[in-house]
């Protein structure tokens, strides 16, 4: 069972890298009944942070964050920090969305904390997270400053589909504030990105 609920976890991966996120979704939910059915806590609160983020995807973000701070609860309770750390940037980067920037600064914050230095992806990731925060705080050299700093890590890593989503969101934010002039070097990245992933994913 555990192996088929990791198989339904990378499916559900593989759907969201297409954008095929009502599918990553259904993946991802018979995953997590299965880690919830066998008693795997952690992987299912992991399980249960991919939904999240496909639900914040679809525009559900009140089932997200409930999910969100479901799966930060559990995971702080574990003290399984490489994990929890995921959780709680997503957590924050949804409250950003919601204009909550206190609780969204704190969660960010604490993310940077615990995340370990030798955990790449999630260096990279928590810096986005802090990132927007200082973005919606009008802390704007700061943001870029930690967006770029995230990439070059993501880049250097070799993380392409991270980056690539990581892209997008951050020219969601810079169109939105209608700073196309900041926009064009992340534009320019994101292309370069979609010339190399021009072969669809099986």
């Amino acid at each position: 069972m555990v192996g088929r609920a990791a198989a339904l976890q990378s499916q559900g991966f593989l759907a969201w890298v297409r954008g095929d996120h009502e599918e990553a979704l259904a993946a991802y939910d018979e995953s997590r009944a299965i880690y919830e059915e066998i008693g795997m806590g952690a992987m299912e609160a992991t399980v249960k942070v991919h939904s999240a983020r496909a639900l914040m995807t679809l525009g559900d973000l009140e089932q997200a964050e409930r999910m969100f701070r479901d799966a930060v609860r559990v995971l702080k309770g574990l003290g399984d920090r490489a994990h929890l750390c995921e959780a709680q940037r997503s957590l924050a980067q949804l409250l950003v969305r919601k204009d909550a920037l206190d609780e969204a600064e704190r969660l960010a914050l604490e993310a940077r904390e615990s995340v370990g230095q030798e955990d790449r992806l999630s260096v990279s990731t928590t810096r986005i997270a802090l990132g927007e925060v200082r973005f919606a705080q009008g802390r704007v050299e700061e943001a870029l400053e930690l967006f770029q700093e995230a990439l070059e890590g993501l880049r250097t890593y070799g993380m392409l589909a991270v980056e690539r989503g990581a892209l997008e969101e951050i020219l969601r934010l810079l169109r939105d504030g209608e700073r196309e002039v900041e926009a064009v070097p992340y534009e320019e990245r994101l292309a370069e990105l979609s010339l190399l992933n021009t072969a669809p994913i099986a």
